[in-house]
């Protein structure tokens, strides 16, 4: 069970730094995106932080916002957890 919350974890590690990084890009501020989707400024902050995870629905409108593709980018995070857990197995055989 605990192996499945950092795997999650580790997800929404992904995506937070993702959308921070594209909400940069496209110059807005968190205020801009959080009012865009509709919750509060913290609450958006939150998900880049990675302190919550994001319900489908508001990920879906983040996504719209960004212009990318919800389930590429789900998947890219994915890969990262995989390789973030195999690069801490080796470590512990070590």
């Amino acid at each position: 069970m605990k192996k499945n919350l950092v795997n999650y974890n580790l997800i929404d590690i992904y995506i937070g730094e993702k959308i921070k990084e594209l909400r940069k890009k496209h110059g807005y501020s968190l205020v801009d995106v959080a009012t865009t989707i509709g919750v509060s400024k913290q609450r958006y902050a939150n998900y880049e932080a990675a302190i919550r995870s994001m319900p489908m629905d508001i990920y879906k409108k983040v996504c719209k916002i960004y212009n990318v593709d919800a389930e590429e980018l789900f998947k890219e995070a994915q890969d990262y957890m995989r390789t973030e857990v195999f690069k801490n197995a080796d470590l512990q055989e070590e």
